[in-house]
C-alpha cells in the first residue's frame, strides 16, 4: 500500500513538472525576438536577438549619408534599431521599399502587396529603394519565391522579405509582388 501511494505521488510530481516543463517551453518559444545597437567589427550594427539563439548581425551601418545633418551612422543604427523592435517583435510583418513623405525608402508593411506602413529609413536620394533593398539584405534569384510574369498590366514589382522567414535563416525569404494598376 505504501509503495502504491509512493508511486502514485512519484507519478503525481512527474506529471506536474511536466506540465510545467511544457508551459515554460511555450513561453521561450513565444518570446518575442529583439534588435540592438552595437558596434561590431570597426562599424555600428544592428543585430537580431531571438531566444535561444546566438546575436546575429543584420545590418552594418558603414555609409556616411545623412552625417552632415546629424544622422552618423550610430544615430541611424538606434534609430532603426528601435524602429524594428517596435515593427517586427511579432511575426507576420514583411520590409519593402517605396517612398513615404515624398522620400525613397525602406520600410514595414503587414502583407504582401500593401504599400509602406511604418518607416525603417530613407534611402539615399540618387539610390533605387529596390536595390538598395536586395542589396542589404542579399536577395538573389535563389531566395526570391516567385518571379511575376510581367505584362503591360503589371505597373511595377515590388520586393517584399518575410521578416519571420529571413530570421529564420530559411533559403526563400522574398517575394516580387506585381503592382496592378
Amino acid at each position: 500500500m505504501k509503495i502504491k501511494s509512493t508511486v502514485s505521488a512519484v507519478l503525481a510530481m512527474a506529471t506536474v513538472l511536466s506540465a510545467f516543463g511544457l508551459a515554460f517551453t511555450k513561453s521561450a518559444e513565444a518570446a518575442p525576438r529583439t534588435f540592438s545597437c552595437k558596434m561590431a567589427s570597426g562599424a555600428w550594427t544592428t543585430l537580431v536577438n531571438e531566444s535561444g539563439q546566438p546575436e546575429r548581425q543584420l545590418i552594418r551601418w558603414t555609409s556616411d549619408f545623412g552625417a552632415k545633418v546629424g544622422y552618423t551612422p550610430e544615430r541611424r543604427c538606434n534609430e532603426v534599431t528601435q524602429r524594428m523592435n517596435s515593427y517586427f517583435s511579432n511575426s507576420g510583418q514583411y520590409i519593402t521599399h517605396g517612398m513615404l513623405n515624398g522620400q525613397k525608402v525602406i520600410c514595414a508593411t503587414d502583407r504582401l502587396g500593401k504599400h509602406c506602413l511604418n518607416l525603417l529609413y530613407t534611402v539615399q536620394p540618387k539610390d533605387d529603394p529596390k536595390a538598395v533593398l536586395k542589396d542589404l539584405f542579399r536577395v538573389n534569384s535563389r531566395n526570391v519565391g516567385n518571379d511575376p510574369v510581367r505584362e503591360r498590366l503589371c505597373a511595377a514589382t515590388k520586393t517584399y522579405l518575410s521578416v519571420d522567414d529571413l530570421l529564420a535563416g530559411k533559403t526563400v525569404f522574398a517575394e516580387e509582388f506585381c503592382s496592378v494598376r
